[in-house]
């Protein structure tokens, strides 16, 4: 028996998934502090048909200056991006609206030279 053979002060670790029962033995075997420790209940998923237990990845709780400040710049870029959309929107209208403008006026100045070219012949027909 293992209790036999431990020093004084020794401690016998029972480490068995399937143990068997523990037969009776004279006290004098503990006595000068031995002792006997069972290991087996503090691993219980080692058996066989077990898996091992899922761990969750411990996350500390956020600290509410840091969520405001995560909450701020969410706001101040999703402000950005409306604005530069705005911009943009604008920038085309205003180029779209020069462009048609450009067109008026060279439509114009045609319409004025072709009358322009027209009108002095027609003057001096007369």
């Amino acid at each position: 028996m293992a209790l036999q053979g431990v020093a004084k002060g020794g401690t016998v670790v029972c480490g068995g998934i399937h143990m068997s029962d523990i037969p009776a033995f004279p006290y004098r075997l503990l006595w000068q502090e031995r002792s006997i420790v069972s290991v087996a209940n503090l691993t219980p998923w080692r058996h066989a048909s077990d898996s091992p237990p899922i761990r969750q990845p411990y996350e500390p709780p956020k600290d509410p200056l840091v969520q405001r400040r995560d909450a701020n710049k969410q706001a101040s870029d999703q402000y950005k991006a409306k604005k530069k959309a705005a911009k943009t929107e604008y920038n085309q209208s205003v180029k779209s609206a020069k462009q048609d403008k450009s067109a008026e006026k060279k439509a114009n100045d045609a319409k004025m030279k072709q009358e322009m070219s027209s009108t002095p012949a027609d003057a001096q027909k007369n």
